[in-house]
């Protein structure tokens, strides 16, 4: 079961991706978008500008436990310049639609029916 922090951060990020034109974000086919965790100047998006009644660590906590989960992917480019965190995608692929599992993940309920 995702739940519903896990479920808000990943509704967040697909909308972000999803209103992203800047095609120099897509990678290999794929789009990429950075977010930090605290925005340094404030024009940026961040997390907690999304979700500010959760500390640092719980988005972080959150965000690694979706990439563990295979649902996310996260690179840090390593650019001198760079100090505006990391680049997130997700990996649709890991979602069933119209379900609230990920597969690998099994929930200690009742079965779900296919």
């Amino acid at each position: 079961m995702i739940g519903m922090e896990k479920s808000l951060i990943i509704q967040q990020l697909h909308t972000w991706l999803r209103y992203d034109f800047d095609e120099r974000n897509v990678h290999r086919g794929v789009r990429w978008l950075q977010v930090p965790y605290v925005s340094i100047d404030h024009s940026r998006r961040s997390w907690r500008e999304v979700f500010p009644f959760w500390p640092e660590g719980t988005i972080r906590s959150l965000l690694g436990e979706l990439e563990n989960a295979g649902i996310l992917r996260c690179k840090i480019v390593s650019e001198p310049t760079d100090d505006l965190g990391p680049w997130y995608t997700i990996e649709y692929d890991c979602i069933k639609p119209g379900s609230h599992s990920v597969p690998g993940h099994h929930s200690t309920g009742a079965q779900e029916s296919e």
